[in-house]
């Protein structure tokens, strides 16, 4: 849901055949992607992580190392006024700056197919008898409120997550109230420094907190109902079965020409 934030859409849905066509290829790609960086590994990245362990306290000192994470944002970000990394300001927002000006009036999550998603993944955590913490960031209100985005609708996304998650018996941190806190994103809606050390605190509480024998059964209303096509879709997706048929059968007679 939150790339609709993030980019320059709304992205809406998309057709299900060519969206899954899609995935198969992206999905080989990043096979073969992991299979050729498995057998050239570029060296260790040991050396810069026993670096940088110096600049940390002994022992965990959560308002030392948000201190450090402050001053790492502060170097980083700049002076752009979301407060995000350099890079992706200069890269990704200031080409296209003047398009996202107040281009999400209208965007609400207050529904979506997505919760629906969200509860066959706890489910699945439910089988397998996890202990599970879900962690829902915050969004840079500089940004939100640059893109028009209502705060209400926005609240009400982060109250309906809430409710779904507790209601399943799992345990669930809502990071909202930092939205307006300083380098607790690297982008619009990706952790980076200061919200990385809330997470590691709260990590560090989850994991004293006893682990739960068992999960309450999964609520009806929670499971996707799928509702009848529109008589235009069904129209636009018989259409788009034909010309790919036609294509096929094209393709088959260019074959069977050259072969005579």
């Amino acid at each position: 849901m939150l790339e609709n934030i993030a980019t320059i859409g709304p992205n809406k849905p998309h057709d299900p055949f060519l969206t899954q066509q899609a995935g198969k290829i992206q999905y080989k790609i990043l096979t073969r992607k992991d299979e050729l960086q498995s057998k050239f590994v570029l060296g260790s990245k040991q050396e810069k992580i026993d670096k940088n362990l110096k600049k940390l306290p002994e022992q965990p000192d959560f308002t030392k190392l948000d201190e450090l994470a402050k001053e790492t944002g502060e170097k980083q970000a700049g002076n752009n006024v979301f407060r995000v990394k350099d890079r992706y300001f200069n890269k990704k927002i200031k080409p296209i700056e003047g398009t996202l000006k107040d281009s999400r009036k209208n965007l609400s999550y207050a529904e979506s197919p997505e919760y629906d998603d969200l509860q066959l993944v706890m489910d699945a955590f439910k089988k397998a008898g996890a202990d599970v913490l879900f962690v829902n960031p915050p969004i840079n209100h500089e940004w939100t409120n640059f893109i028009g985005m209502n705060q209400s609708e926005l609240h009400k996304y982060y109250e309906k997550t809430e409710a779904q998650v507790k209601r399943n018996g799992f345990k669930y941190l809502s990071l909202e109230e930092y939205s307006d806190s300083p380098y607790f994103l690297e982008d619009p809606i990706h952790l980076s420094w200061r919200g990385w050390v809330q997470i590691d605190k709260a990590l560090t509480h989850f994991m004293k907190e006893p682990v739960p024998t068992s999960y309450p059964k999964t609520d009806h209303k929670y499971y996707f109902k799928k509702e009848p096509l529109q008589k235009k879709l069904k129209q636009e997706l018989k259409r788009k079965k034909i010309n790919l048929q036609k294509k096929a059968a094209e393709s088959t007679y260019r074959l069977l020409f050259y072969a005579y």
